[in-house]
């Protein structure tokens, strides 16, 4: 049939291309990603709160953001991280009902942080579009309230992870 070679072949191209494209999106999610972890390997570590223990954190966070990409809910996430810090070997606690703590007397009131580690480190998830100052002042409140020496505030809503360490100086 005549014209359906030009066609085909144009459509191919097409085909190659995309192919192509996705191959270097591929390849760009993974140069972040090592990025991230060579600027935090090379970090003064001796100025970090608990940097083992946040690397390791981190690092779970990484591979599920790597597996899922962005768009689930944090649910999806949560659920996700928490099988990860199962497989790395991570002590956590999922969603502790914890008392809140005003001058050193505990309230009726209570908060829930996703996730408690190594009984020291609050880990807050979100999977929004860009953090906010809400969603900070979120994680810093719970560290403050919850005498926890470190939050770290972790966000799977946005191309590349994006997480930020809140420590609590007390």
């Amino acid at each position: 049939q005549p014209g359906q070679g030009p066609a085909l072949r144009r459509r191919r191209t097409r085909q190659r291309i995309h192919r192509d494209y996705q191959q270097i999106k591929k390849r760009l999610r993974i140069l972040r990603i090592k990025r991230i972890f060579f600027m935090a390997e090379f970090t003064n570590k001796t100025t970090l709160t608990f940097p083992e223990e946040s690397h390791k954190i981190i690092g779970a966070a990484m591979a599920v953001h790597r597996y899922f990409g962005c768009g689930f809910s944090e649910k999806v996430y949560q659920d996700a991280l928490e099988v990860e810090f199962k497989n790395q070997g991570i002590p956590y606690q999922r969603e502790v009902q914890m008392q809140a703590v005003y001058n050193g007397i505990s309230l009726s009131s209570t908060f829930i942080p996703d996730f408690i580690c190594y009984d020291k480190i609050i880990v807050e998830l979100k999977a929004v579009k860009e953090l906010e100052d809400i969603h900070r002042s979120q994680a810093i409140n719970y560290a403050k309230v919850s005498e926890c020496p470190l939050a770290i505030l972790i966000n799977f809503g946005e191309y590349s992870l994006k997480f930020e360490r809140f420590p609590n100086h007390r």
